[in-house]
C-alpha cells in the first residue's frame, strides 16, 4: 500500500495517473479473457472475435498496452512519460472514432458491454490528449 501512495505522490501530472489507471482497468481483463478464453468472446468480450487466433492477437495488443503502462508507471517525471501519453492519446482517438464506423459488432452484444467500451475509451479520448 505504501508503494501505491508513493507512486500517487510522485511528480507525474494527475491526468497521466488517471490515464494509466483507466488503461490498466481496461487492458488487464481484456488480456486475460482474450488469451485464456479466446473462444468465449461472444459472452465475455465487448464484441465477438473469430477465429480464436484473432482473439489472441488482440490479446497480445492489449499486453503491449500493459507494457506501456508498466513502463510509464515506473517513471517519475513528465519528460520520460510524454511519448507514452502521445501513443495512448493517438490510439484512443482512433479506436473511439472507428467504433462509430463499425457499430454492428458492439450492438450484437448487451448494451452494457458497449457502455463499458465507450466509457473507457471516452475517458482516454478526452483526458489523454489534454495532458
Amino acid at each position: 500500500m505504501n508503494r501505491i501512495k508513493q507512486w500517487w505522490a510522485n511528480d507525474l501530472p494527475i491526468g497521466v495517473k488517471i490515464v494509466f489507471l483507466v488503461l490498466l482497468a481496461n487492458a488487464v481483463p481484456a488480456f486475460i479473457i482474450l488469451m485464456s478464453l479466446p473462444g468465449m468472446t461472444k459472452t465475455l468480450f465487448v464484441w465477438t472475435i473469430k477465429p480464436k487466433i484473432n482473439a489472441r492477437l488482440i490479446g497480445v495488443m492489449y499486453s503491449n498496452a500493459l507494457l506501456l503502462v508498466a513502463f510509464g508507471a515506473i517513471q517519475t517525471n513528465w519528460a520520460r512519460v510524454r511519448i507514452i501519453v502521445v501513443v495512448i492519446a493517438l490510439f484512443s482517438i482512433m479506436a473511439t472514432v472507428l467504433t462509430f464506423f463499425f457499430l454492428d459488432p458492439y450492438l450484437a452484444h448487451p448494451w452494457y458491454h458497449f457502455a463499458y467500451w465507450l466509457s473507457m475509451y471516452f475517458v482516454l479520448f478526452f483526458v489523454a490528449p489534454c495532458i
